[in-house]
């Protein structure tokens, strides 16, 4: 959102424009679909480091596969063109504030893009 009112919040969510997190910030995520290329940026936070897994679903084949794992704050993702849809999911080292025997880390997870 542009700005932290009830109305830009609600338009972003409305337009899927934001993600879901365990304590992992996103300072920019960009799909461009002419290029097909999922960019995120992530805040570094002291020593934590980061891993990427871009997931999703192709023509024919099982859901949920992983497409590529980036490690870094700049992971980026081009999609090769038979995919439904691709999502990012940041992992990092670093542990959350409330911590939880499924999520023992911090998490994001984008919403899924394509085509």
């Amino acid at each position: 959102a542009t700005h932290l009112s009830s109305d830009t919040l609600v338009r972003a969510i409305r337009n899927g424009d934001f993600y879901s997190t365990t304590g992992v910030t996103l300072t920019d995520m960009t799909f461009t679909k002419a290029t097909g290329q999922l960019a995120l940026r992530i805040e570094p936070v002291g020593s934590e480091t980061f891993v990427t897994r871009f997931v999703g679903s192709r023509q024919g084949r099982p859901p949920s596969e992983t497409f590529a794992e980036v490690k870094g704050i700049t992971p980026t993702y081009k999609l090769r063109g038979d995919e439904l849809y691709v999502r990012a999911i940041v992992v990092s080292t670093g542990k959350p504030t409330v911590e939880s025997t499924e999520f023992p880390t911090k998490r994001a997870w984008t919403q899924p893009v394509g085509w």
